[in-house]
């Protein structure tokens, strides 16, 4: 499959929640090559994903990863420094965002939480609805108290 098609057609498939398709598009490539159709112009198929609350995708594209490519993705900042977390949080989008934290390994929560954007914001300053932003400090505290008593 051509790189340019094949990131052209993910996004498309990311943006209107074919999770099916993202899926099939991922398998289909060999793991190591799994990261090159996701990552294009500053922003991500898991991007386009979360803004939409498309929940099933990004699932679906994060269990398609490695560990080492789940952590990369979910760390990637667009252009204006934003994550696919702020996505979700700006978005009202709660259960998208738990999804993503649910796939970081107990530590890394606490370091995709204190990611800034441009203009020096997590996603939990960012969140506009109050259940959000109580979900993400939930998650915050949580990393904390593992960090500090395990």
């Amino acid at each position: 499959m051509h790189d340019s098609f094949a990131t052209t057609v993910l996004a498309d498939a990311a943006y209107r929640g074919y999770t099916e398709l993202c899926v099939i598009l991922l398998s289909s490539l060999p793991p190591a090559d799994r990261l090159k159709p996701i990552l294009f112009e500053n922003i991500t198929a898991l991007h386009l994903s979360a803004d939409m609350g498309c929940t099933n995708t990004v699932s679906g594209i994060l269990n398609c990863l490695t560990a080492d490519q789940k952590l990369q993705l979910l760390f990637t900042h667009d252009s204006d420094g934003q994550t696919a977390l702020h996505y979700a949080a700006k978005g009202r989008l709660t259960k998208t965002a738990k999804t993503m934290l649910d796939n970081l390994t107990p530590d890394q929560p606490r370091k995709l939480l204190s990611a800034l954007n441009n203009i020096s914001k997590t996603a939990s300053q960012g969140a506009v609805f109050k259940e959000t932003r109580e979900t993400l400090k939930y998650y915050r505290r949580q990393a904390e108290y593992r960090l500090n008593y395990h």
